[in-house]
């Protein structure tokens, strides 16, 4: 009768288990990735709807953030809209304005960090155009 496992045994566990853990933290750091991405996507998102908002109603749209709360606000007439950013930390937001035409009151450029990820959201100067660029691999001490 056999009281123990053989070394060969013990060592193919613990392959296995590695693996295990392994697959669980890519899959991890995958999704963070992924909702990173989707919330700058969410944020330009609401930044064109407010442009929007703004040429169908030719009146203004006001954005403005609070950086400390993490969060930042939509005045679109009597509406205001709330957004917290959960996944990203907002470095620089300045106060965007989208007049009835859709021309922003002036060219601006919103800066989001991650743990490893560097995001722009860019308003072109006329156009209003809204853009983004990610950088990877963000080193954590040029964060400020």
């Amino acid at each position: 009768m056999k009281k123990a496992f053989s070394l060969f045994e013990v060592i193919i566990v613990l392959v296995i288990l590695t693996i295990f853990a392994l697959t669980a933290m890519l899959s991890a750091k995958a999704y963070t990735n992924y909702m990173e991405n989707r919330e700058v996507e969410r944020i330009a998102q609401k930044i064109i709807n407010a442009k929007r908002y703004a040429i169908i109603t030719n009146t203004s749209a006001k954005i403005c953030a609070d950086i400390s709360a993490n969060e930042f606000t939509i005045s679109c007439g009597d509406q205001k809209d709330i957004i917290q950013c959960d996944f990203v930390e907002i470095i620089d937001f300045p106060d965007i304005r989208f007049y009835g035409s859709g021309a922003p009151e002036r060219g601006a450029t919103i800066r989001l960090v991650s743990n490893n990820n560097r995001y722009q959201i860019t308003i072109g100067v006329a156009t209003g155009k809204v853009s983004i660029k990610h950088e990877r691999k963000f080193l954590q001490d040029q964060k400020n």
